[in-house]
């Protein structure tokens, strides 16, 4: 089993090509290249925790690329996720939601929190934060790592890469 970490994809949205200087000509280029690079190494025993913002789009439309994404689908909500009730995420298919923080702990028993603002990641300094919603501001900050798409060239990041990422945290 493989786990992965992202953030930000925002599938469906057209500004944020623009926001983000993402490289991409137009929505459908930029689906099919995230969905690509979701896949490119997963399976159906892969995870993969969104850690916020994943979709600006219909509800049709998030069950279309849901159904085109390999392995279990973990959702941290972030600003942009938070639309529905939550039973509604499951509809769309979601294996697990969280509101806004999860605790976990990762392949080398390390416990990180998972949290889509950094600015949540201040209520405890002496753990490793995985976060998302700053895009392209930084990959490590103190104790945050971001794992959105546009830090990451729009791939998942792998667990392996989360933990030695850790290792370089500075803690206050």
């Amino acid at each position: 089993m493989s786990v992965y970490f992202t953030s930000d994809l925002h599938f469906g949205h057209k500004n944020i090509i623009k926001y983000c200087k993402r490289s991409i000509a137009d929505v459908p280029q930029m689906d099919h290249l995230l969905i690509e690079n979701w896949n490119k190494d997963a399976d159906e025993n892969t995870i993969t925790v969104v850690v916020g913002d994943f979709a600006f789009a219909s509800e049709e439309r998030q069950k279309q690329i849901m159904k085109q994404l390999k392995g279990r689908k973990i959702l941290v909500r972030g600003n942009h996720d938070e639309h529905y009730p939550f039973a509604k995420y499951f509809d769309i298919g979601w294996d697990e939601v969280y509101a806004d923080i999860w605790m976990t702990r990762l392949a080398d028993g390390t416990i990180v929190g998972v949290t889509h603002d950094p600015a949540k990641a201040v209520m405890d300094r002496s753990l490793p934060w995985v976060v998302g919603h700053l895009h392209d501001l930084f990959t490590l900050y103190g104790n945050c790592l971001n794992v959105g798409v546009d830090v990451w060239n729009m791939t998942p990041v792998p667990e392996q890469t989360v933990i030695e990422y850790i290792k370089r945290m500075q803690f206050k």
